[in-house]
């Protein structure tokens, strides 16, 4: 008979065979022998990157938890708390400078942060003679990081506006005092139409109340504050006039001056261990101004800085009418004048002690 020529194994008993593997769960039999070690692959790839996922998944939901209860905690603390924790920050930095701070108004605004404002500041002096001039400011204001504050450190952002259009613009990030003595102290500065004299408390006879002079410029800073051989930065102020009316020295009348420029350049290298005296330049070279002068040179930084030695050298040019009032005066300087009728003279000895040559 036909069918007596047919395999054993018919066409029907393969087709169950390969269903009853594959609703047994277990994998069906393919013709080809290497797509198995690709399959495992491909599905090892697929659970390591499901870990993968899973993992950020997790990391992302601790972080939410986290910030949202930094979040929630910051907005249940009483604002009367956050003042006067800033103040108490901002009172201990000013008498650590040697000043005492009063302010007509302090307030504290939440938002996308927290900034403390100071409005209508008086600074004066807290040593023995607090008769001078106060220092005036219009409004301070500070936004301190609270996530530095968190790991130890006291950073943010400062302003500064002494009246309209002479502000002072400022990022810091310093040790907390409290917590720490050591580490590195980073600050940026950006001065536009400062008056410095100003912002420091003065006796009314002295110079410094006598002087006129609003700088621009930029400052940065970076090293740590209890050793001075590890500063570095630089600096670069501008003025288009310096005005300093009559004034008292120790018992030794000052003339009046003033003159057309000043500019100043430099910078402290931590690699060499010197503030870098790039340019120093008052007046303008080859004018008609009554007082011309340059100043270069370095200073070395030692971590005593009063004693830290000098190597300047001044180059200057007195004449008109401050030479007339001068008088007398000049003839002290004789043994630093030139054939040109210049005069330089050699700074050395310490920033404590200074001595000319």
């Amino acid at each position: 008979m036909i069918h007596e020529n047919f395999p054993q194994e018919s066409v029907f008993d393969t087709i169950a065979d390969e269903t009853y593997s594959t609703s047994s769960g277990l994998p069906a039999a393919t013709p080809n022998i290497n797509s198995r070690p690709e399959s495992q692959r491909e599905s090892s790839l697929t659970q390591s990157n499901s870990r993968r996922s899973a993992t950020l998944r997790r990391i992302g939901w601790i972080l939410l938890a986290v910030t949202s209860f930094l979040l929630f905690t910051l907005l249940k603390t009483p604002t009367e708390r956050i003042e006067s924790a800033i103040t108490t920050q901002v009172t201990e930095a000013v008498q650590n400078a040697g000043y005492n701070m009063t302010a007509a108004r302090a307030h504290v605004r939440m938002g996308w942060g927290v900034t403390y404002e100071l409005e209508e500041v008086s600074l004066t002096s807290s040593g023995p003679q607090t008769s001078g001039l106060p220092a005036k400011i219009q409004r301070i204001s500070l936004r301190p990081s609270l996530f530095s504050y968190a790991i130890g450190r006291l950073a943010g952002n400062a302003t500064l506006v002494q009246s309209e259009g002479a502000t002072l613009e400022a990022s810091f990030s310093t040790p907390d005092s409290s917590r720490t003595k050591t580490g590195a102290t980073h600050l940026q500065i950006k001065l536009e139409n400062l008056e410095i004299p100003r912002l420091i408390p003065s006796e009314p006879t002295s110079p410094l109340s006598k002087l006129q002079l609003k700088t621009s410029g930029t400052l940065e800073f970076s090293g740590a504050m209890e050793d001075p051989t590890t500063w570095g930065g630089e600096v670069e102020i501008s003025a288009p006039s310096v005005r300093l009316e009559d004034s008292v020295v120790m018992s030794m009348p000052i003339p009046g001056l003033k003159v057309s420029n000043l500019s100043l350049k430099g910078k402290m290298d931590p690699g060499t261990k010197k503030l870098i005296l790039q340019e120093f330049l008052l007046g303008k070279t080859g004018g008609n101004e009554d007082l011309t002068a340059t100043l270069t040179g370095d200073i070395q930084m030692t971590p005593s800085w009063r004693m830290n030695p000098l190597n300047l050298t001044a180059k200057y040019r007195i004449q008109g009418e401050l030479q007339k009032r001068l008088g007398a005066i000049l003839m002290l300087l004789d043994k630093f004048k030139k054939p040109d009728g210049s005069y330089v003279t050699q700074i050395k000895g310490t920033l404590s002690s200074p001595q000319t040559q």
